[in-house]
């Protein structure tokens, strides 16, 4: 290969030896191989000034960033225009709580129209049928829209080898059910609602988009496993840990909480928001993520605890370990249930 050839642009001779005498379009940005021989660069002169494969007919002058999306940039120049990243990578794009091993896992899912014939690369796992979902922007990478990516997440819930559990796609299903409420909240401008979790119409439009996207599929892989986790799915969650600790008590024989709901004196003032609330019973129970161990949002916790326990409310702290099977968690689980009131042989205290 000759790295001292020159190259003709626009009728002036550009030597190939630095990276600015390459077009501006090659310089800071992946590109097709198509596209610089289109500027008339040769392939001798890209290779030549060190440019790196980010996989077949796509370069880039700098190797693509550790970050998703600057991985999932440059390999979208590969794909079909109909296509986008889906499943797993689509759910990291968008920020999905996923499993910390999920959170790892190499290669990226590309899915592509069912008649079109698959693409094999290394580092893709591919998959069909981009036609039936919908596809957005996610920094400047085409990318399966949320629900249709949670539909999509059931399937690694069935095969020989699962890798997500039911616990994690009602988690992910939470987080999902959020985001389309968000966006009806949005949508409703000057009407829109301080705790849309509370308003049961723009609560149910969010279900009914969710059900409309799960109907309108054929043959979903995992469907089963979907729909029980779709009936388990609740709006107003503000965290997977939150999520999981209502799973796990629920799992447990306790009756179903309500979630982030304002608790008030009987003369009107507002007293706190309880994470887990049962309000027949006064009683809450309130996850401790690791920001509530910041000494200015303990001192807060604290304020609000003194405040509700006051007016004979009963708030019980729950940390991540109390969920964990073993010793913590019967005791936690044993004191909650004294506290609702339960029948003890209706509940599972392992």
């Amino acid at each position: 290969m000759d790295n001292s050839c020159s190259l003709g642009v626009a009728g002036s001779t550009l030597g190939c030896m630095s990276t600015r005498s390459l077009p501006p379009e090659l310089r800071s940005v992946p590109f097709r191989t198509s596209t610089a021989s289109a500027l008339g660069v040769p392939d001798g002169c890209l290779y030549g000034v060190g440019a790196h494969k980010v996989t077949h007919g796509v370069l880039a002058l700098q190797a693509p960033g550790a970050a998703l999306a600057d991985q999932a940039r440059a390999m979208q120049l590969a794909l079909p225009e109909e296509g986008a990243f889906s499943h797993v990578t689509a759910a990291r794009l968008h920020g999905l709580p996923l499993p910390a091993w999920l959170e790892q896992r190499p290669g990226l899912d590309v899915c592509t129209p069912s008649a079109m014939v698959r693409r094999r690369r290394p580092g893709w796992i591919g998959h069909r049928g981009a036609e039936s979902r919908v596809i957005v922007d996610v920094a400047g990478v085409r990318t399966i829209d949320v629900v249709d990516t949670w539909i999509d997440l059931a399937g690694l819930m069935v095969g020989r080898r699962p890798v997500l559990s039911h616990h994690d796609l009602v988690v992910t299903g939470d987080e999902v059910l959020g985001r389309v409420l968000g966006r009806l909240n949005v949508a409703r401008g000057s009407r829109k609602a301080f705790r849309p979790h509370l308003d049961a119409e723009l609560v149910a439009a969010a279900y009914a988009i969710i059900d409309a996207t799960i109907d309108a599929k054929v043959r979903p892989r995992g469907k089963r496993a979907l729909l029980t986790a779709r009936d388990r799915i609740r709006a107003g969650v503000k965290s997977p840990q939150e999520s999981r600790a209502r799973l796990v008590l629920v799992d447990a024989g306790f009756p179903e909480p309500l979630i982030n709901v304002p608790i008030h004196h009987p003369a009107g003032d507002f007293l706190g928001e309880g994470d887990l609330v049962w309000l027949a019973e006064r009683v809450v129970a309130e996850y401790q993520g690791r920001h509530h161990a910041d000494p200015a949002r303990a001192s807060h916790d604290e304020v609000r605890n003194r405040g509700l326990r006051d007016e004979q409310w009963d708030v019980h702290p729950l940390w991540a370990e109390d969920l964990w099977p073993g010793v913590r968690r019967r005791q936690f689980l044993l004191r909650l249930a004294l506290a609702l009131g339960l029948d003890l042989s209706t509940v599972t205290l392992s």
